[in-house]
């Protein structure tokens, strides 16, 4: 095995194709990739060993490979160290990227082996965000100054602030921050002046950020439109958030901030509550930041849940009847506060005697609309923020909201202009190409279209049956790429329309006979003498009739041909280089020589 997989060392400098280099070992092609990514993914290891461990000297060892983040190091040493702290300083361990788990010495005559596992304590994420709030500094804000006491008030009330789906760093979000401001002072000026408010909640969360990981996408990994990387983006927010829990806080006696997780910001708006909590501390203010989907607060007879609005049902109020049986059973009031879906509404869940119920509030949103929301025609909603005020015994008695005087239409459109990736299929037979062939063979210049179309279609089923029969399939004419047929696992999905319209449900197809198999059609042209001109614009559609006849053939020999992975899309080749494909792509002609 180990001759085996330095031969398939030396294949990779011939800058060969997989089929080729395993043919001239004589293996599968199966087992020539098995080796080959072992090799690659061992050749990583070791760069990304080094690369982590350029802080510890050449005298010592590196026994195992750090791909994820542990390892083992070892050195000799004139004496016996006695202490985690001695070794670390022997072993030259950087306390701020490694954790020292364990460790051993032994003895070797006159020296000392000294044997340590370390794991990578951080990421880089963690650092950047590390050294993005060492050097924050909180802004000066304008925070108002009032005595509570000589508010007038018949009762106390408790207020709810749930700012749901701001988007902080959503393409035309940008100053968000300012609508934010204005809609906290307008609702909070409009509530306290004749308002005793004794608590106040603020939802803290529900989308607050666009964004939940360095590459601009969501939890889920959805990509998104961006006006601002992912730091920029917690960078306002945080400074949004700060400076509203201090704004609030001077205006009501007791302030609870509910973190919500949302479906855009899962993590990092969790981090930003918890920096806010570490950062603002004060005896007016209750932190509920403990993660849950659905959180619940009483004030006297009041029943106050939160949730982002994502995880949609019909039983709301059976639900949280029955997870806060003692809250439901203890009040009267009974309200649900969310939102995800960026439009205001109400439902209300009425008893047969209409005295207690249950009322589900969407709320609106402040951000901005994108092209997303454009296409799918959800541009009638207004931008605004609400404040609801309770009275202890009563529930809701007043509804306050600020409007923002730009309708949420106002929406980037897209690039008409931009490359897109879209098949682009020309028929061989038309006027262009047929000039173009009798100028070029003037001895077929009399020839009429419906025979040079059946000469086209006898060649065609000649390849396609040639690349059946051949294990190894067919060279495409004047280096244009190679076809073969591959044997794939077949998938889950792999429906039997034929069956499923007759029994009328649907059903799979099981490829018994070929052991769950399928036989699939591949191209390639990455041998280094398909040098052609974009060629890596270029894929293979086989028609209908090729398709049919390898599935007519290939379960009765099916054992013969190369096993294969599923096919790998080619537009997977530009995630990494984006700029590249576009540029390759504006100047694209498929007919340039």
């Amino acid at each position: 095995m180990y001759n085996l997989k330095k031969q398939v060392k030396e294949t990779l400098k011939w800058k060969k194709n997989s089929l080729y280099c395993a043919a001239k070992l004589g293996i599968l092609e199966s087992e020539y990739l098995k080796l080959k990514k072992e090799i690659l993914t061992e050749r990583k290891a070791d760069k990304k060993k080094n690369k982590l461990l350029s802080n510890i000297s050449k005298d010592i060892d590196v026994t195992e490979s750090l791909d994820k983040g542990t390892g083992k190091v070892s050195g000799t040493f004139n004496h016996e160290p006695k202490s985690a702290e001695e070794i670390v300083k022997l072993l030259k361990i950087d306390t701020d990227i490694w954790r020292l788990s364990q460790y051993w010495n032994k003895q070797m005559g006159n020296h000392w082996r000294v044997s340590a596992l370390i794991s990578q304590i951080k990421n880089p994420e963690q650092a950047l965000f590390k050294d993005l709030l060492e050097k924050w500094s909180p802004k000066v804000y304008n925070i108002p100054k009032v005595n509570l006491n000589t508010i007038k008030s018949d009762d106390p009330v408790c207020g709810v602030i749930s700012l749901q789906d701001i988007h902080f760093g959503k393409e035309g979000n940008d100053t968000i921050d300012k609508d934010f401001e204005d809609t906290v002072i307008y609702l909070m000026q409009k509530a306290t002046p004749i308002n005793y408010i004794e608590r106040m909640y603020f939802v803290v969360g529900g989308d607050l950020i666009n964004m939940d990981t360095f590459n601009g996408a969501t939890t889920g990994g959805t990509p998104l439109d961006n006006c601002m990387s992912a730091t920029e983006a917690y960078t306002q927010a945080f400074d949004a958030m700060h400076w509203a829990i201090n704004y609030i806080k001077a205006l009501c006696k007791e302030l609870v901030i509910v973190y919500v997780p949302g479906n855009h910001d899962r993590l990092s708006s969790y981090h930003l509550a918890h920096a806010l909590s570490k950062s603002i501390q004060s005896e007016e203010i209750i932190w509920d930041i403990k993660y849950a989907e659905r959180k619940v607060h009483v004030w006297h007879d009041n029943f106050n849940a939160f949730e982002h609005g994502d995880k949609r049902s019909k039983n709301n109020p059976l639900i949280y009847a029955s997870e806060y049986p003692k809250e439901w059973g203890s009040t009267k009031n009974r309200t649900l506060f969310k939102g995800h879906i960026h439009t205001d509404r109400k439902v209300e869940y009425m008893t047969s005697n209409e005295t207690a119920g249950f009322i589900e509030k969407t709320l609106p949103s402040l951000g901005k609309a994108d092209y997303y929301h454009y296409s799918n025609k959800y541009v009638c909603n207004r931008r605004s923020g609400k404040l609801e005020l309770q009275h202890p015994t009563m529930g809701n008695i007043c509804e306050l909201t600020y409007k923002c005087n730009r309708m949420i239409n106002n929406f980037k459109k897209p690039n008409l202009k931009a490359p897109r990736y879209r098949a682009k299929r020309l028929g061989l037979l038309n006027a262009k190409t047929i000039k173009e062939f009798k100028e070029k063979n003037p001895l077929y210049s009399d020839i009429d279209n419906n025979k040079l179309k059946n000469i086209i279609k006898t060649y065609n089923v000649r390849l396609w049956q040639a690349v059946i029969d051949n294990r190894d399939g067919v060279e495409l004419p004047d280096s244009l790429g190679y076809l073969f047929i591959g044997t794939c696992p077949s998938s889950k999905f792999n429906t039997n329309y034929s069956l499923s319209n007759q029994y009328g449900k649907v059903l799979q197809n099981k490829n018994w006979e070929t052991d769950g198999n399928l036989g699939k059609i591949f191209y390639t042209n990455y041998s280094t003498k398909y040098r052609f001109k974009n060629r890596e614009l270029w894929g293979f559609l086989a028609c209908r009739d090729f398709k049919r006849s390898v599935a007519k053939s290939y379960p009765i020999n099916w054992t013969k041909y190369l096993v294969m992975k599923n096919k790998y899309k080619v537009a997977h080749l530009y995630d990494e280089n984006p700029e590249e494909t576009k540029k390759t792509l504006k100047n694209y002609n498929e007919f340039e020589k």
